[in-house]
């Protein structure tokens, strides 16, 4: 989907129920849900559909262009900011 309309949906199901998406560990094919809570469109084309980290949030790749990131809830876990997930964990692997 465009970045606009996952724009849209996130902002339209914040706070409750919240829009989630499925990320899966290329290397060892787990699969974990995380619930998206505030997003960003940020006009930066996608050039290969991986996941990358910022200073500013979580870029992920949409269709057309990246979609940033700030704040979601890993499956299992509190709703966190995104600094506080990368504290003990990376993206590398997952992909979407």
């Amino acid at each position: 989907m465009d970045a606009k309309s996952i724009h849209d949906f996130i902002r339209g199901l914040s706070p409750y129920p919240a829009a989630w998406t499925n990320l899966t560990n290329e290397t060892s094919g787990e699969t974990r849900s995380f619930k998206l809570f505030i997003s960003r469109k940020t006009g930066i084309k996608v050039t290969e559909r991986k996941i990358l980290t910022t200073k500013e949030g979580i870029l992920f790749p949409c269709s057309d262009e990246y979609i940033l990131i700030t704040e979601f809830q890993p499956e299992g876990k509190r709703r966190m900011h995104f600094k506080e997930f990368l504290a003990g964990n990376t993206f590398e692997d997952w992909g979407i």
